[in-house]
C-alpha cells in the first residue's frame, strides 16, 4: 500500500489548525500541523511534504521566511504551496512565490478542492480503484 501524501499546516490558531487537517484528511492527505514557523524551518529541514498550508502572520518566525525556503532548497521543488492568510497586501506581494493564495476567512471546500488540484495523487489515497477480479490487492 502507498502513503498518503504529506501536508504540514503551518499555523499559529490551533482551532483553524484542527479544521483545516480534518478537511485534508477527509480526502486522502496525511497531515502533520506545525504551529510556528521555526518548527516550520526545522521540520523542511527533514522532511519534503506534497503540500504546505503556510499561514503568514505567526510569532518569530513568520510565513514568509518559511516561503524563502522553497526557493533556496532544492528538497522542497516539487513542494506545492497554498498561502492561506487575512494580510490580503502581504499576500498579493508573495503570490509568485506561492502555487495558490487564499484570503481568510476560506471555505473548507477551498481547502480541500484546491489541495486536490495541487496534488492530485491524494485523491487516489482517498478512493483506491476497485482491484481487478483475480488480482491480489
Amino acid at each position: 500500500m502507498t502513503e498518503r501524501p504529506l501536508v504540514f499546516i503551518v499555523e499559529d490558531d490551533r482551532d483553524i489548525a484542527e479544521i483545516y487537517s480534518i478537511a485534508l484528511k477527509s480526502v486522502g492527505f496525511a497531515v502533520e500541523i506545525i504551529d510556528s514557523g521555526a518548527r516550520a524551518l526545522a521540520r523542511l529541514a527533514e522532511t519534503a511534504p506534497a503540500l504546505v498550508v503556510l499561514d503568514l502572520s505567526m510569532p518569530v518566525v513568520a510565513g514568509d521566511s518559511v516561503l524563502r525556503q522553497f526557493a533556496v532548497d532544492q528538497r522542497l521543488l516539487d513542494t506545492r504551496v497554498m498561502l492561506v492568510t487575512a494580510m490580503a497586501t502581504k499576500a498579493e506581494e508573495l503570490a509568485d512565490q506561492a502555487d495558490v493564495t487564499l484570503i481568510k476567512p476560506v471555505s473548507l471546500a477551498q481547502i480541500r478542492e484546491l489541495a486536490l488540484r495541487l496534488v492530485p495523487s491524494a485523491r487516489l489515497k482517498q478512493n483506491p480503484p476497485p482491484a481487478k477480479p483475480g488480482t491480489a490487492s
